[in-house]
């Protein structure tokens, strides 16, 4: 069965489901539970007192969710769009509000983790069984981090321990000859906090290549193995006062196609992060966190039983940040430094630079009336200081409605294949700055809850690839393109004859200014239901997830169709600490394309046990 989306009756499908979920209902869960957040202000702010665009993912969500991997999994979450070069573990590309993947920051336990040569990170190495708990910030946010926030921010939390000890395993199998195991051990002693845990992920996976025509063209299947831990441990040594370390380590290797050859090409990639943090309450309205931290983003491709290269990022990090609690508000001020070390095989004339940072901070509200601001300065050893910053301001109209205007500025710096990458790079490159404009309305009553935010986005010195002359084969990394990213997001979740439901719908203008084109692999349209519910022991969860047509390519001459998959997941408790879980997985076997020539997961089956020990 394959289901076709024309714009038409793609958004009135939408519109007609988005309607149903967002009418109201009574709360059930008081206003006073809702989920901290750190990301948003990088202070602790409850997230209904936010006036970002913010979404927050629980263990329990990704435990229900029917994705295989963390960008299945964020492709599901309003704003987001994702494309892959293939099946699990291969590389693909993140859309955070029609950004370039280069222009969100992704923060693995708060240290950055990309890659200094081609600008992103790789998420399809971060497994879902490491993650506690993620927290995605849509708009630009350079106020607070820096270069790359253009988009947003990602961050993922890794596994905590608290309460009392405990061993938790996980196992599943699946179609593709598919195993995913984890072990982990977690808890906590007086003072003393911990969390240990172990993972494997294995899958023959599909044919990276679907079209025969294409020069790497092999059918066979193109598997990927990944290996992975995470730990943290953390110690009170007084009221107020805590030390802390913590680690993540992801190891894989995934296959892609080679096109007669037997030899498939292999490639190997490392991400490792590791940092120590004090955190010290010396006043009461005063608590100062010191972070020092080292990451790793280590790339081996190899092309034949003798040819490889290396692409290696290591990334030393220091912050000093000092939160200070007043009765007109909260402030915050810090300061950063960032050491960017590139080692290759390719010659870079250039290996390394640094980032010094000062970042202010401020959320307080008066009445009815709330405020957020931040500005932060990068001093960049290549490219000199930048500043940057963002304001909003927000009115609670009653204890339901709120509604909020903000602006702010952002930029990303070239990364060092667009500087310096031979036959491509230009090392007078400048950075990329963005110019922010969007209001948002928001309805919420416990956990029920609608949004509608509207965005302007203004990308100007947009970094692309332009031919210079004289040879057909002459191009370089240019200063060329000005793009607009403007939209609407809508979401909505209520409780509908006793299901949980819940809906997203991004409408997104991604175009180059100049040409008036749309940016490559971004549909116009992308929506997301949810529907679950509990029986007893037993609890049903489906998603769908929609999307328009796309274009391959910056001439808009190579379309992608739309498309529309069907997940569908059980879980059985079948003791107080066991759960047994099936996922069915593109339901409807849907073929389609997130990248021209490249597969994407066809249908699936998938069965395994949670299983805990006290």
């Amino acid at each position: 069965m394959t289901i076709h989306c024309s714009r038409a009756a793609s958004i009135s499908a939408m519109t007609a489901a988005l309607a149903l979920a967002f009418q109201p209902v009574f709360a059930t869960t008081p206003a006073d539970e809702a989920a901290v957040v750190v990301t948003a202000t990088r202070m602790p702010t409850r997230a209904n007192e936010l006036l970002n665009d913010v979404t927050v993912l629980s263990r329990a969500d990704i435990e229900t969710s029917s994705a295989a991997s963390l960008p299945e999994l964020l492709a599901a979450q309003p704003g987001i769009q994702f494309s892959t070069n293939g099946g699990a573990g291969k590389s693909g590309g993140l859309f955070l509000r029609g950004a370039e993947s280069r222009h969100t920051v992704v923060l693995v336990d708060g240290l950055r983790l990309n890659s200094a040569t081609a600008g992103d990170t790789a998420l399809q190495h971060i497994p879902l069984s490491q993650i506690e708990r993620i927290e995605i910030v849509r708009g630009p946010v350079s106020g607070l981090y820096g270069s790359e926030a253009i988009g947003g921010v990602v961050q993922i939390f890794t596994r905590r321990g608290e309460g009392a000890p405990r061993v938790s395993v996980q196992a599943s199998v699946g179609s593709r000859n598919t195993s995913d195991l984890s072990a982990g051990v977690a808890g906590s002693h007086g003072a003393l906090n911990y969390a240990l845990t172990l993972g494997r992920f294995e899958t023959d996976g599909v044919s990276a290549i679907v079209n025969p025509s294409h020069a790497s063209y092999n059918p066979d299947a193109d598997g990927y193995r990944q290996d992975n831990v995470s730990g943290r441990i953390s110690l009170n040594i007084a009221p107020g006062h805590s030390l802390a370390a913590n680690l993540f380590y992801s190891d894989g290797v995934s296959r892609y196609d080679n096109g007669a050859s037997s030899y498939d090409h292999r490639m190997l990639h490392t991400l490792q992060a590791a940092g120590l943090e004090s955190k010290n309450r010396f006043l009461p309205g005063w608590t100062s966190t010191l972070r020092l931290s080292e990451s790793m983003d280590d790339v081996t491709n190899h092309s034949s039983a003798t040819a490889k290269s290396v692409f290696k990022t290591q990334q030393t990090q220091a912050i000093w940040q000092n939160d200070f609690r007043t009765p007109l508000g909260d402030i915050l001020a810090g300061v950063e430094r960032l050491e960017q070390r590139v080692t290759s095989s390719t010659a870079y004339p250039i290996t390394q630079r640094t980032v010094d940072a000062l970042l202010l901070g401020y959320q307080g509200h008066l009445g009815a009336h709330r405020l957020q601001a931040s500005a932060r300065r990068d001093d960049n050893s290549q490219f000199g200081a930048k500043t940057t910053g963002m304001a909003y301001y927000g009115y609670q109209i009653d204890a339901q409605w709120r509604a909020s205007v903000g602006a702010g500025t952002s930029f990303s710096a070239p990364t060092f294949n667009q500087l310096y990458f031979p036959g491509f790079g230009t090392p007078t490159l400048r950075p990329e700055h963005g110019n922010n404009r969007e209001a948002a309305l928001v309805w919420e009553q416990g956990r029920q809850r609608f949004s509608a935010t509207w965005f302007d986005n203004r990308v100007s010195d947009l970094i692309a690839t332009a031919w210079v002359g004289p040879g057909p084969w002459d191009y370089r990394a240019q200063n060329v393109q000005k793009a607009r990213l403007s939209g609407w997001t809508l979401t909505g979740q209520t409780t509908l004859a006793g299901w949980n439901a819940r809906a997203s719908l991004d409408l997104l203008e991604a175009k180059d200014v100049d040409t008036g084109r749309w940016l490559p692999r971004r549909a116009r349209e992308h929506l997301t239901l949810g529907l679950g519910r509990d029986f007893g022991a037993w609890s049903v969860n489906s998603d769908l997830l929609a999307s328009g047509y796309r274009y391959d390519n910056t001439t808009n001459t190579r379309r992608l169709g739309g498309y529309a998959v069907v997940n569908l997941g059980v879980d059985y408790r079948y003791a107080p600490d066991t759960t047994l879980f099936a996922r069915a997985v593109n339901l409807f076997d849907k073929r389609y394309e997130l990248a021209a020539d490249y597969a994407t997961t066809r249908a699936g089956l998938f069965a395994g046990i949670r299983h805990s020990f006290r």
